[in-house]
């Protein structure tokens, strides 16, 4: 009687986690459209970061002892975020563009895991998301991380997140898993940052009692 002889795999088989695929999804979106993958297809990137840049300073009224920047890509925001914070979290999937966001002395670089943020409980006095849980296809992700960002951000603490006005999920959802304030929030679907003229949900508000 023969048996068969089962050979080792020369190297395991690729995750098909949620946080794998998104991964795999934007390493192909970085080869091809390079630092404008955190733009929009076609759209020069330094505009487009000029333009939010400008809706944030509106935003932006206060002083932070301590910041998140969830999502920072190559850190296109940074420099408007540091001159608000006293330190810097720049959160990403890819290490080099961590590096890079994190150049400033009052920024730490963070490697973007799932489901876990490296941060300790009500620590963030201010969050940012700019067009990252747009980025997230899995509602079970987008879940995860509101869930972190709810637990590292300390009470009162300023959340301000842009998205397509077309993601159902972002403004029927967010703000209630972000725990924000009814009192203390305010949303547009009104908001150009483009040349394109596409509209976006701009949400600003504040962690509320829980």
């Amino acid at each position: 009687m023969s048996h068969r002889i089962m050979r080792p795999l020369t190297k395991p088989p690729p995750s098909t986690s949620a946080f794998s695929l998104a991964q795999r999804e934007w390493q192909k979106r970085r080869t091809r459209m390079a630092d404008s993958a955190v733009g929009r297809m076609g759209e020069d990137h330094i505009e487009q970061g000029r333009r939010i840049a400008e809706s944030l300073r509106a935003e932006l009224t206060g002083y932070y002892a301590h910041a998140l920047d969830f999502g920072c890509g190559w850190g296109r925001l940074v420099p408007l975020l540091t001159q608000h914070c006293g330190h810097l979290w720049a959160v990403d999937m890819f290490q080099d563009w961590i590096e890079r966001a994190a150049a400033p002395p009052t920024v730490t670089g963070m490697l973007l895991t799932e489901p876990k943020l490296a941060l300790e409980d009500a620590s963030m006095n201010l969050i940012v998301d700019i067009m990252t849980f747009q980025s997230i296809k899995s509602v079970k992700m987008k879940e995860q991380y509101a869930s972190e960002l709810r637990r590292v951000a300390a009470p009162g603490a300023t959340f301000i997140s842009l998205s397509k006005a077309s993601d159902d999920w972002a403004r029927e959802t967010l703000s209630s898993s972000l725990a924000l304030d009814s009192n203390a929030t305010f949303s547009t679907a009104d908001t150009t940052i483009d040349t394109a003229g596409d509209t976006y949900y701009f949400l600003v508000g504040k962690k509320g009692g829980e």
